[in-house]
């Protein structure tokens, strides 16, 4: 039985098939304008999993990466592709791609790199078909909310009076916990509370995610 631990103090790594990984994303994410990329302490964590790979006699058949999009802006780009010539020096084939959460049955606009490495040439991976959401927002929050949920702080009241941050009852956007960056934020609302707010009391679901 192997349990996981520490990644900085591993040497090594157990045969499997498939290994799944990623890496700390804050040096790379949107919501850092000083983040160092992949040459970064945390994300630059990323090249800590090829060291891995590199001591296996038997390398995994394939590799499946997760982590934000943004390594696929222009800032971050050069160092991606670095990343999948040091994978290409160890025998892997690499395919990319992106996904977002509400096309696949969950209700959020959540958007995700994907990389499927593989050391067979003519692997192709079939992409999941995008599918219609089953249920929204509003059908998984509760009814019954603890007054502590109620919202208090009048900078949000305010904002929410003014439209600058929006009532999303379908498809939920992640919520920045930085109160001042509107452009990020949202929260989640039951339709039938939002009259509430003109008592002061807007009672919400916030996901913190």
């Amino acid at each position: 039985m192997w349990y996981p631990c520490d990644i900085t103090k591993l040497e090594t790594l157990p045969y499997a098939d498939l290994i799944t990984w990623s890496f700390p994303c804050q040096d790379i994410s949107n919501a850092n304008n000083n983040g160092e990329g992949l040459n970064g302490k945390r994300s630059g964590l990323a090249y800590k999993v090829v060291d891995l790979i590199k001591t296996l006699a038997i390398k995994p058949q394939y590799l499946l990466m997760q982590n934000v999009p943004n390594l696929l802006s222009k800032k971050f780009f050069v160092e991606f592709q670095n990343l999948q010539n040091q994978l290409n020096k160890l025998g892997y084939h690499n395919q990319y791609f992106t996904m977002n959460a509400k096309d696949y049955g969950i209700p959020q606009n959540r958007k995700r790199l994907f990389m499927i490495s593989t050391l067979k040439q003519d692997f192709k991976f079939q992409y999941p078909q995008p599918c219609n959401l089953k249920f929204l927002v509003k059908d998984i929050l509760e009814n019954n909310v603890n007054e502590k949920y109620f919202i208090r702080q009048e900078s949000m009241k305010k904002a929410i009076e003014n439209n600058k941050l929006k009532i999303i009852q379908q498809c939920s956007y992640t919520i920045t916990t930085k109160q001042m960056r509107w452009g990020n934020a949202a929260i989640i609302a039951i339709p039938n509370d939002i009259k509430k707010l003109n008592d002061g009391k807007l009672m919400i679901n916030p996901l913190i995610l």
